[in-house]
Order: C-alpha cells, then sequence, then structure tokens
C-alpha cells in the first residue's frame, strides 16, 4: 500500500513521460491500493494551475506562475509532514513539488523553467485512482481471459504473460502500447470469444462445406482418372443435400 503521505514522490515516472510537444489529450494516473484522504483541496489547487500550461511564451508564464496563491494555506493529508515543512500555499506547493522532481527525474541540467512548464502540464492532468486492489484486477482480467482460451488452465500464465510483456515495455519510459499490438505478440489477435458464437458457427459450417466439397470431387475425379478437375465439377444432388442439413449444437453453460 503507497502512502498518501508519499504520493508526490511516486510521480518521477510521470514526470519523465511528459512530451510538451504533444497536444492530444492526457492524463497521468496515480494508482494505489490507498484511498484518496483528504487531497481535495490539492487536486483542485492543481486543477487552477492550467493556467500556466496554457501560456504561449515564457513571458505569458512567468506572468501566470507569479499569479499562483501564495497567502492562503491548503490544509491535506499529510501536510504536516517534513516533506512539506509547513510550506503549502499553491505556490509553495507547486515549487517545493518542482524541486522534488528536479532532484529525482528531471534530466541533469535541465532548466528550471522548464521543469516548471512540465510540472505546470502534470498536475491539471493528475487523476488519483484509490482502493484498487490488485486480487479484484486480477480476477477482472481473468473473467476477460475465459472466452478466447481454449483451457481455464491457460489463463493466469497468459495473464502474467501479458503483464510480463508491459512491464518490459514499460521500461523504455515514454512508450506506446497499444491493445492490438499487446494482443497479437501473445497469441491472442485473431481468437473469437465463444460469447461469439454466431460467428464461429458460421465459419465452422464454411469450413466444413469446403472440406466436403474438395473431398467430394477429388473422389469424383479420381474414379475417372482425372485428379486436375479437382473443385471444378459441381456437388451430386445427395452431397448437396446433406451440406443443407449440417447442423451444429450451442455451447453448453461448461463450455462457456
Amino acid at each position: 500500500m503507497v502512502s498518501r503521505r508519499r504520493c508526490p514522490r511516486r510521480v518521477p515516472g510521470s514526470y519523465r513521460a511528459i512530451d510538451l510537444e504533444y497536444s492530444g489529450d492526457v492524463t497521468y494516473e496515480f494508482i494505489t491500493e490507498g484511498g484518496q484522504g483528504h487531497w481535495e483541496n490539492v487536486l483542485q489547487g492543481f486543477a487552477s494551475v492550467a493556467k500556466l500550461s496554457q501560456a504561449k511564451d515564457a513571458n505569458e508564464f512567468a506572468q501566470q506562475y507569479s499569479q499562483l496563491d501564495d497567502n492562503t494555506s491548503i490544509s491535506f493529508g499529510g501536510s504536516n509532514s517534513d516533506f512539506w515543512s509547513l510550506k503549502t500555499t499553491m505556490k509553495q506547493i507547486f515549487d517545493r513539488i518542482t524541486e522534488h522532481l528536479r532532484s529525482n527525474a528531471a534530466p541533469e541540467g535541465e532548466a528550471v523553467a522548464l521543469s516548471r512548464r512540465k510540472v505546470a502540464h502534470l498536475l491539471p492532468n493528475f487523476k488519483f485512482a484509490g482502493n484498487v486492489i490488485e486480487e479484484e484486477l486480477e480476477s477482472d482480467i481473468d473473467s476477460a481471459l475465459l472466452g478466447v482460451v481454449d483451457h481455464r488452465e491457460t489463463i493466469v500464465p497468459l495473464r502474467n504473460a501479458l503483464v510480463g510483456w508491459i512491464v518490459k515495455r514499460s521500461k523504455v519510459g515514454n512508450c506506446t502500447i497499444s491493445p492490438g499490438e499487446m494482443l497479437r505478440e501473445n497469441g491472442i489477435a485473431n481468437v473469437l470469444p465463444i460469447q461469439r458464437w454466431a460467428i464461429i458457427k458460421e465459419q465452422a459450417r464454411s469450413r466444413v462445406k469446403r472440406l466436403f466439397f474438395e473431398h467430394a470431387t477429388a473422389q469424383w475425379t479420381h474414379e475417372r482418372g482425372s485428379f486436375h478437375q479437382t473443385m471444378t465439377e459441381p456437388l451430386s444432388r445427395r452431397a448437396r443435400r446433406r451440406l443443407s442439413t449440417l447442423r451444429f449444437p450451442r455451447p453448453t453453460a461448461a463450455a462457456v
């Protein structure tokens, strides 16, 4: 469990992922088993920093930065800890987070102005996701995988493989992970879940018909000593009747 008091110390990874050139929507999510606690006022203060991230140039940024509230102290969980040193106005919180990230996440020699711009981008897009229980996540993932595996015994190894793949990719920092790529590289990109039974049944029917047609025409041409005509002769009336009566049973509850 991650302590709420240490929350600002847990965001260096998000800081390293910041790309100020990216113009799309972005969220930096802090996920923990702990609860959010008494941080509502701070998160509201983070939202007020959005004006900084929207500054068009250095002069406008400096003007917006000078207007951060440096008079009203904010009370929140852990605000009396050594990390904050009782400096809890919005401007002091912004400066303390910037100082911490410059020491623990910023590249060597990064300009203070750039660090402030990154923090101004990070804080308004920061989201706290608390009370996330690992066992519940595993159960949700297993339920999703149940529809695309052949046997229940393969669910846990497959889930572990997916997690390992994500962890390995994430080591490089600021990487993009697409679900399609993840599923494809783990061999489950083209699997149809059993819930899509109508599609599975139709595909099976089509394949059986094709195999039956190949066998029937091959047998017909063999009897005439001419294999090169395979797949060119029509089926007999009897074969067509047999194909038209093909039926596939619905999956049992145990199979689902």
